[in-house]
């Protein structure tokens, strides 16, 4: 099983990188700003500074209401200017989508890449012991031990608890639903037409697992994989082992909010295209029997 998935594995990624090969390639940035500021707003800009050493040398009402009003007029013009500008950039790009985005980004605070900085600066901090530093290798290792050991944790309920559950599941129902049906339920054999049909249901997004294949690559592909791919399905319902290299996923702690302590965070699971395609025959297959025999609730 695992030697037929590592073999069509190797090949596909062979044939991926052999046809699309990393390049290195130098990031020109451009710099961006938006020509709001005319002469007018710039005279206007030295007069208003006049009435504010004005009004704070004098301290007089009349000159503070002046300043005031005249402030309230200048901002008032530059909110104009920058929404002209704005509005002429964007009517006469090519690119309108991207001069959107030049403009969103260019905005104070826009950027979030100084955020992230920190969080790693202050994880590295919250984590770090006196023996040694902590390194972002030490952080992961402490967020994989956590994640993996949480669910041993969450065994550990309450005696009411334990009680409880034990209580329900001796529960016996004379109408019980797995009574009702009809036949057990076992895995068919999936066909080429079937992978291709989920394949297309897929959205064509370009993020990835760990083997680099999206969605959008595998719709490319899909008359070349889907006889190979079912086979391999076929072939994992039939001995009941599923691949091991399909198990793999990127995990990412995700923080929920609070402090930075391990609790406030939760795990998302990135998996491979392929494991995601068997996943959807899966529930494709359970999905079908459970309607047939009536055993899914109207309200679920």
């Amino acid at each position: 099983m695992d030697t037929n998935y590592n073999s069509f594995l190797s090949n596909f990624l062979n044939s991926f990188h052999a046809s699309f090969p990393i390049v290195s390639k130098q990031q020109i940035f451009r710099e961006f700003s938006l020509k709001w500021i005319t002469q007018g707003i710039i005279i206007s800009s030295k007069h208003r500074r006049n009435l504010y050493a004005k009004c704070k040398e004098t301290n007089n009402i009349k000159s503070i209401q002046e300043y005031n009003t005249y402030n309230s007029i200048y901002k008032k013009v530059i909110k104009k200017a920058k929404q002209l500008a704005i509005d002429g950039y964007v009517r006469n790009s090519v690119n309108k989508c991207r001069a959107a985005w030049n403009i969103i980004r260019n905005e104070p605070g826009a950027g979030s890449k100084k955020h992230d900085e920190q969080n790693i600066e202050d994880l590295l901090k919250e984590f770090d012991t006196e023996n040694a530093k902590s390194t972002l290798s030490n952080v992961a290792e402490l967020f994989n031990n956590y994640f993996v050991n949480i669910a041993e944790k969450t065994r550990d309920l309450p005696p009411s608890l334990k009680n409880a559950l034990h209580n329900l599941n001796t529960l016996k129902s004379p109408n019980n639903i797995l009574d009702s049906a009809d036949t057990y339920f076992s895995f068919h054999l999936t066909s080429p037409q079937d992978i291709e049909k989920i394949i297309n249901k897929l959205k064509p997004k370009r993020s990835c697992g760990w083997n680099q294949i999206s969605h959008f690559l595998l719709k490319q592909v899909k008359t070349n994989i889907c006889e190979p791919l079912s086979f391999i399905i076929n072939q994992s319902f039939s001995t009941g082992v599923f691949p091991d290299r399909m198990k793999y996923a990127i995990v990412k702690p995700l923080h929920k909010g609070g402090s930075l302590e391990l609790k406030n965070y939760r795990p998302i699971s990135i998996l491979c295209s392929f494991s995601i395609v068997f996943e959807k025959i899966v529930l494709q297959q359970l999905l079908l029997y459970l309607d047939q025999n009536h055993l899914l609730n109207p309200h679920q």
